[in-house]
C-alpha cells in the first residue's frame, strides 16, 4: 500500500522557507534541523532518510504550486510524485508523462 510522503515536522520547517530556494537548499535546512542534525540523520536507517528527503521535496513542491496558484491565478492540481510502501520500507518517484 502506497500513500504520498508527508511528515508533520518536516512540512512545518519547509513551510518556514521562502518557495524559491532550491531543492537541495530545502533538504539540507530540514536535515540541520531534525533530531541530532545532519549526523543524527545520516546515522539513521536508509529508509527513514530517504523519506525525511522525499518529504521535504515533496511538502516544497506543495508550497511552490500553491505559489503558483495564488500568484497566477492558475488552477493547476498538485500531482503527488513520491510515496513510501510501509511493507517494503522504500520510497518511490512516479514521473509524470510529459504531453507530446
Amino acid at each position: 500500500m502506497s500513500t504520498p510522503v508527508s511528515h508533520p515536522d518536516v512540512n512545518r520547517m519547509v513551510g518556514r522557507l521562502h518557495v524559491g530556494e532550491s531543492f537541495l537548499a530545502v533538504v539540507r535546512y530540514v536535515m540541520s534541523r531534525m533530531q541530532g542534525g545532519r549526523k543524527g540523520v545520516l546515522r539513521d536507517a536508509r529508509f527513514r532518510r530517504r523519506y525525511i528527503i522525499a518529504a521535504a521535496i515533496h511538502a516544497h513542491m506543495e508550497n511552490r504550486v500553491l505559489y503558483r496558484q495564488v500568484m497566477a491565478r492558475s488552477q493547476a492540481e498538485f500531482q503527488p510524485r513520491y510515496f513510501f510502501d510501509r511493507d517494503t520500507k522504500a520510497t518511490t518517484v512516479v514521473v509524470a508523462a510529459t504531453p507530446a
